[in-house]
């Protein structure tokens, strides 16, 4: 909650902006860019402060290595990536599928007595922001785009962004990259966002991935994220410190990496029901499940989608 807050504290610091009135002939439109670049310097200030505050928001790229050191594990693709899925013995598997572009997997299990949670989801992107401006409202209601906040959108991003596209650029840079200085408001109004949409989540390391990105953070869960403007897929892989699976997120969408070959038989059903979503690979899977012992919900989850069929 209080990273929810901030994230929202910083934003309004960004969209303080007097362009309120709906501009329409370009040198309005200019006098108003002009008056927001006089402000940028002592809002960049507050924002740099507000943000210094996280240690973890100097947390930029680096290399994935070529080699996944990575104890050997099962393999499940998920939205055309390879995720690795820790071989050990799991006592839930909850399947959420309502259609392509609307799934949910969630697999809990134990190591040597402690809990690991692999928790995958697919869904449709979401819209492209057309006013950046508009993002910082603070209520229920859907934020309201303005003539004047579409224009500075276009004449900074190009035209409508993505919050996906902001957050895996945001580790390309550290609060040092934001000088303040008045004629760079336009080059760090982005970088000063993005930053912003970082300081959301606490992590300590920060990998590239195509069409996305994927984050290691401090409770310990790899987390990846990627999409194609059409539907958006994240994998979360959560581990007990210590443990050999440690370095596992690593491998998300890499292929240097060998999986086991003793897949137990409710994987293999699962993969098959995934890629092939008819009746009877439900069926089969929740026959497997059953076989497997999983609970009561895991089975219950599977004949919740076969009973829609």
């Amino acid at each position: 909650m209080y990273r929810k807050t901030l994230l929202f504290s910083l934003l309004t610091l960004l969209s303080a902006s007097p362009i309120v009135i709906c501009v329409k002939d370009s040198a309005a439109q200019a006098s108003n860019a002009n008056s927001y670049a006089n402000d940028w310097p002592v809002r960049c200030q507050q924002l740099k402060k507000e943000l210094a505050k996280d240690p973890s928001i100097n947390v930029v790229y680096q290399p994935r290595p070529k080699s996944s050191d990575i104890q050997s594990s099962w393999e499940l693709t998920w939205f055309g990536k390879r995720v690795p899925i820790p071989a050990i013995q799991y006592s839930e598997v909850l399947v959420v599928y309502n259609g392509p572009q609307d799934r949910l997997l969630s697999l809990r299990g134990t190591v040597k007595g402690q809990k690991v949670k692999v928790l995958l989801g697919l869904s449709a992107e979401l819209p492209p922001i057309d006013d950046v401006l508009s993002t910082t409202t603070i209520s229920e209601k859907k934020p309201q785009s303005t003539p004047a906040g579409q224009a500075l959108t276009k004449q900074l991003f190009g035209g409508p962004v993505y919050v996906s596209e902001l957050i895996a650029n945001s580790y390309n840079y550290k609060v040092t990259d934001l000088t303040c200085r008045r004629v760079r408001w336009k080059q760090e109004f982005p970088i000063a966002m993005a930053l912003a949409l970082k300081s959301v989540n606490s992590n300590n390391a920060a990998y590239r991935l195509d069409q996305g990105f994927i984050t290691f953070t401090q409770d310990r869960s790899w987390r990846a994220f990627w999409g194609d403007r059409v539907s958006a897929a994240d994998a979360q892989i959560q581990l007990p410190e210590g443990q050999t699976y440690g370095k596992l997120g690593i491998g998300i969408g890499q292929s240097n990496w060998q999986s086991a070959k003793d897949s137990p038989k409710w994987l293999v059903a699962l993969t098959t029901a995934l890629e092939k979503p008819e009746k009877s690979n439900w069926q089969a899977l929740a026959k497997a499940l059953e076989e497997a012992k999983m609970s009561e919900n895991s089975i219950e989850s599977v004949k919740k989608i076969i009973s829609a069929k």
